[in-house]
């Protein structure tokens, strides 16, 4: 027959059962969550709120220092020569150096029976008659490399100049043109200059 009064060991084992059944309950209904995929995909998807509007746009800022200057890239090949180009109409054309002689070094020329320097800064021209039968044409010529300021004309031949000839011939002339100190008076000075000319 079992005793009624309680001894102390039974209320201690008492005690221990009813608190590892409300422990247990305790962790039943608080389930700790550390990772999402712990949660339902469904439930997960209407936990996430909607996007936010665009912020506006932020100021542009300053400008940064200019970057040191690149070091120069290799030199690219040489390209290939192209066709030769169709002959010129022109008539007669030729390089002239300073001193009033065919350029004899890589200079071209086309109907020149002869030049000629009778003086500084003039030049005769005579032409081969297949250039100018009987006359001679218009002619074209510029100084090239010459003495900053130079200029130059060209004169149909006539009687009594320099280049007087009874032969097609026309005066090319080079000067440069200076002030006088004292009276203001601009005159022409002649000067020796290399020039190129073509006679259309």
């Amino acid at each position: 027959m079992f005793r009624r009064h309680l001894s102390y060991a039974n209320v201690v084992a008492t005690m221990a059962l009813v608190f590892a059944m409300s422990g247990g309950a305790l962790a039943a209904s608080h389930y700790l969550i550390n990772s999402t995929k712990q949660i339902n995909p469904k439930v997960l998807k209407k936990l996430k709120g909607n996007t936010g509007n665009t912020g506006a746009t932020g100021a542009t800022g300053a400008t940064g220092a200019t970057g040191p200057k690149g070091a120069q890239g290799p030199t690219g090949p040489t390209g290939e020569e192209g066709p030769q180009g169709e002959p010129g109409t022109a008539r007669a054309y030729a390089e002239v150096t300073a001193e009033g002689t065919l350029n004899a070094f890589g200079g071209t020329s086309k109907n020149i029976a002869s030049v000629s320097s009778p003086s500084v800064g003039v030049y005769c021209i005579e032409l081969a008659r297949a250039a100018s039968p009987g006359f001679v044409y218009p002619a074209v010529a510029t100084i090239r490399a010459g003495t900053p300021g130079a200029k130059i004309e060209v004169q149909q031949e006539g009687g009594g100049g320099p280049c007087f000839s009874p032969v097609p011939q026309f005066e090319v002339d080079t000067f440069v043109s200076k002030a006088n100190i004292t009276t203001g008076v601009i005159s022409d000075e002649p000067t020796a200059e290399p020039f190129n000319f073509v006679v259309p």
